[in-house]
């Protein structure tokens, strides 16, 4: 398995609320999350950075610190990168997993008559960046500047026999219309069904916006969308998932 992902300064991140080590941590658990969507273990990672003059040596320690830490956690090696010069902070990962042949999980293997999981809660990332926006406090605000992948709970949900299944980095409606696409299935999508928190419920009450906005079209959650035939059903109500259509 192979990806690559990007932080853009003023686009992913801000200096304002962002510190190097979770600039660093970020980029990390973004990729292990495309590397979880499809099942696999992450193993290798070459991480490339496009720098300021003004960034100290500092920075990138600290950046790193936060690289090393996550690498540490999920036994992956950094073997290679490159560093150049532009006018914001790009940190570039590209990532290598692997994954055994029965348990590769892609986007075109839905069927119709599945059900429709969502790991977690959803929404939360994308309501505590409103609010470090607006210089509000909240619960969402970490789930934003450190989230996590679900990279434990991905390699159970192959081992039941899930095979179908994506992160949710854009938002639960866009991650659903990808597997539809690549599967060519359609969905029925229940919105009361979509698990919010009430941390994230709060948080948007605060914002005077409505919560299942920032499930459907908010993004970098990192948590995980699923299909799985109604016999399988059993098996996932055990794990930290919810159905939400079908």
């Amino acid at each position: 398995l192979f990806t690559t992902d990007m932080l853009v300064e003023n686009d992913h991140f801000s200096l304002k609320y962002s510190t190097p080590q979770q600039i660093g941590m970020k980029a990390i658990e973004q990729n292990v999350s495309d590397i979880a969507a499809m099942g696999g273990l992450p193993k290798y990672a070459v991480i490339s950075l496009a720098l300021p003059n003004s960034i100290d040596v500092e920075f990138i320690d600290k950046l790193y610190n936060g690289v090393n830490k996550k690498c540490k956690k999920y036994k992956i090696s950094v073997v290679g990168g490159n560093i150049a010069h532009s006018r914001e902070i790009v940190v570039n990962v590209a990532m290598l997993g692997f994954v055994e042949k029965k348990c590769l999980a892609l986007r075109s293997k839905a069927k119709a008559g599945d059900l429709i999981f969502c790991s977690g809660d959803v929404g939360k990332s994308t309501a505590g960046l409103e609010l470090l926006r607006k210089n509000l406090k909240g619960v969402s605000v970490k789930s934003h500047l450190e989230p996590k992948s679900r990279l434990e709970l991905a390699r159970k949900l192959v081992k039941i026999g899930v095979k179908s299944m994506i992160d949710v980095s854009d938002g639960v409606a866009s991650e659903v219309r990808h597997i539809c696409n690549e599967s060519e299935v359609g969905a029925l999508i229940y919105a009361a069904k979509i698990p919010i928190s009430k941390g994230t419920i709060n948080d948007s009450k605060k914002l005077k916006k409505d919560a299942i906005d920032f499930a459907l079209y908010g993004g970098e959650d990192f948590e995980l969308v699923f299909t799985a035939k109604k016999s399988k059903l059993m098996q996932l109500k055990k794990l930290d998932v919810s159905v939400i259509g079908q």
